[in-house]
């Protein structure tokens, strides 16, 4: 949709309100509800003005049309649409974050060999019957319930039917099994009707209500917008039936995690081929392999940016064979995709804000493309080393993070803004708390 399509959208007498939303350090989303006849040229142009700016300044955000879709979970007819965050002066403000997947899109496009490379992504997330934690001095607990958890089956509850699914091989088991066939379906059709494109959709390989959508290639940035859009709808789908979404990358003890992994295609126009017919990589997918390899350290601190998606990663080392020692993990992060035609990278995880994550990746891979010497050929690629915790993450990115503001994409500041307060806010806090699991092993010590 482009500006003229938003204005007739919002003055058509169809909608009362047309919802701004916006992305700001540390990554939490804001909105703003504007009565859709006040919307007009010259807003859309200078932007709306609106509380919540430092030190009480004004924060003004103009939307971006593209992203605009009809909102089908709020009471009032309602168009959402996402916005950039400016300054009084029409500036990028510090505290957008949208606005550096701006930036690495244009530097993506603009590329003379990667223009024509699009990405995809699978969201994985559980959708649960109820979720219950706290903790405070003296406590700490933590329970989730599906009727869909094969732990259910042996009770004697009136709505387990003994149909649970182990999760694993019987990931493609047919309803009734499949318990959340239509309520997973119901995600991914409004994931469509807000023009988000769904390529496939399926239980996931866990028990306790595991789900996974799959996104279709596209441009870096109308990804990133379009998964801010799928979790947002996906968390009201659940809702609305009385259930919660969680994009947590592990919250089941030994169950596989949610990951989210990210697929390498080349459009059908480009020129670039990233695996021949014989299943080999080309000079070019050799060099993003590499980027991402040699970067994969510091990429995990903003494509896996949390204690849990560690655990994540820990138990995906175990289940294909690969080391966790007590500073790495080693474990493949990079394959070919299920169809042979492109690569996929599973280092993500849903948790992680899709707009940095992105902007990452994305300059990880000019950076293999411009700089690195060419990977292996292979159609197996090695497993590698990577940091074993979130700190390990954190201190790789403060080393390794020259390649990020390659095109001025990410600013030094913003790199230590958020290493500052993902250890501030996540990595010390958790070291000064019991973990529950330490009353199993040492309360009788």
């Amino acid at each position: 949709m482009n500006t003229e399509g938003l204005l007739d959208l919002a003055r058509g007498g169809q909608f009362e309100f047309v919802d701004l939303r916006y992305l700001l350090f540390p990554g939490h989303w804001h909105h703003h509800s504007l009565a859709a006849d006040v919307l007009d040229g010259e807003l859309l142009k200078a932007g709306v003005a609106i509380a919540g700016g430092e030190n009480g300044a004004a924060l003004h955000v103009r939307p971006a049309p593209a992203t605009a879709f009809v909102d089908p979970f709020l009471q009032h007819p309602t168009v959402a649409v996402s916005c950039d965050a400016i300054d009084a002066n029409g500036r990028p403000h510090r505290d957008d974050l949208r606005h550096v997947a701006v930036l690495a899109d244009q530097r993506l496009a603009a590329h003379e060999v990667l223009a024509g490379l699009r990405l995809g992504a699978t969201l994985q997330f559980f959708v649960f019957d109820q979720a219950s934690f706290d903790q405070g001095i003296n406590h700490a607990h933590c329970r989730v319930e599906s009727r869909e958890g094969i732990w259910r089956r042996g009770t004697s509850d009136v709505d387990s039917l003994g149909m649970q699914r182990r999760g694993g091989a019987e990931g493609s088991d047919l309803p009734p099994a499949d318990g959340l066939h239509n309520l997973r379906a119901e995600m991914a059709a409004g994931l469509a009707a807000a023009n988000v494109g769904v390529a496939f959709h399926g239980p996931g390989p866990a028990t306790g209500g595991h789900q996974q959508i799959g996104l279709q290639p596209t441009q870096l940035l109308r990804l990133a917008d379009g998964l801010a859009i799928a979790k947002y709808i996906i968390r009201n789908v659940a809702a609305r039936h009385g259930k919660v979404a969680s994009f947590m990358p592990l919250p089941l003890a030994g169950m596989p995690g949610s990951a989210m992994p990210i697929t390498l295609r080349s459009a059908p126009e480009a020129s670039v081929t990233l695996v021949d017919g014989d299943g080999r990589l080309s000079d070019v997918s050799g060099r993003l392999v590499a980027g991402i390899e040699a970067h994969a350290p510091a990429l995990a601190a903003l494509l896996a940016p949390t204690t849990n998606s560690f655990r994540r990663l820990a138990r995906r080392a175990a289940q294909v064979g690969g080391q966790s020692e007590a500073d790495s993990l080693t474990l493949p992060i990079v394959g070919l995709a299920a169809t042979g035609d492109g690569l996929t990278c599973t280092l993500a995880d849903a948790s992680c804000g899709p707009h940095l994550a992105l902007a990452a990746f994305g300059q990880a891979l000019i950076d293999g493309c411009e700089r690195l010497q060419t990977a292996p050929a292979e159609s197996v690629l090695r497993p590698i080393a990577i940091p074993a915790r979130l700190e390990g993450a954190l201190a790789a990115l403060r080393a390794d993070g020259a390649f990020l503001f390659n095109g001025d994409v990410f600013d030094g500041e913003l790199v230590e803004r958020w290493i500052g307060r993902k250890f501030s806010a996540e990595v010390a806090m958790l070291r000064e708390r019991p973990h529950p699991y330490e009353f199993c092993l040492y309360f009788d010590a």
